[in-house]
């Protein structure tokens, strides 16, 4: 079980590695999460970065800025699982059916162990590369085009 001291230390690894990169994010000590914006083509990417006690994870969400209408929603969902399953390696698109909301997410776990600055850059990293990637393709998805 994940202590509270290493709960805390690595929320403020997480802080230290995204301040160390240079940018800007907010912080929210009490629910132990960092957003911040990185500017992309054709969408900003919007991360949200949660260090999480109850499963012992560092958790990387980044939200896409549109939403999918309700009345594609299912044949939205068909193709995201299709490019998800031939593209994704790490991570995954979230779709919720019900607000049209879709979240690129992943985690690395901590459990006993203290994860370094360098891997959540690598992290950062990473999750920025998938979304600018495959935002533009999924957001064609969304309205309805192959």
């Amino acid at each position: 079980m994940a202590t509270e001291e290493n709960v805390t230390k690595m929320f403020e690894t997480v802080c230290a590695a995204i301040k160390e990169a240079g940018l800007r994010y907010e912080q929210n000590d009490a629910k132990r999460v960092i957003e911040f914006s990185l500017a992309a083509n054709p969408f900003p990417v919007q991360y949200r970065i949660a260090v999480r006690a109850a499963n012992k994870t560092i958790s990387f969400f980044s939200e896409l800025p549109f939403r999918v209408p309700k009345d594609r929603a299912e044949w939205f969902a068909k193709r995201l699982s299709k490019l998800i399953f031939d593209n994704l390696y790490v991570g995954t698109f979230d779709f919720n059916p019900d607000n049209g909301l879709v979240v690129f997410r992943t985690e690395i776990m901590y459990q006993e162990s203290l994860i370094s600055k360098q891997t959540i850059r690598l992290m950062k990293d990473i999750v920025y590369e998938t979304v600018t990637k495959h935002t533009e393709a999924i957001f064609r998805l969304s309205r309805g085009e192959e």
